[in-house]
């Protein structure tokens, strides 16, 4: 089944490719950051990315959220 990234990966390999940064392995993780040409950019795009991903969320959650009704339940 064909899964959709999402906005934050997007973002994350966008700037990865505009940061000129490489992985010269065929796999991620931390154990491979040697590995990694301009390691400092490609790590602020993943941070980035991980803040759309989390931003997106929150707002996610609260789109149709009824806060009024939820306060008079819970008195």
């Amino acid at each position: 089944m064909a899964r959709f990234a999402g906005p934050g990966p997007v973002e994350t390999a966008s700037l990865s490719l505009a940061f000129g940064a490489t992985l010269r392995a065929p796999h991620g993780g931390i154990f491979v950051i040697g590995l990694i040409g301009n390691w400092p950019l490609y790590l602020l795009a993943i941070a980035i990315g991980t803040v759309v991903s989390a931003t997106l969320v929150i707002v996610a959650k609260g789109i149709g959220r009824d806060t009024k009704g939820e306060a008079a339940t819970a008195s």
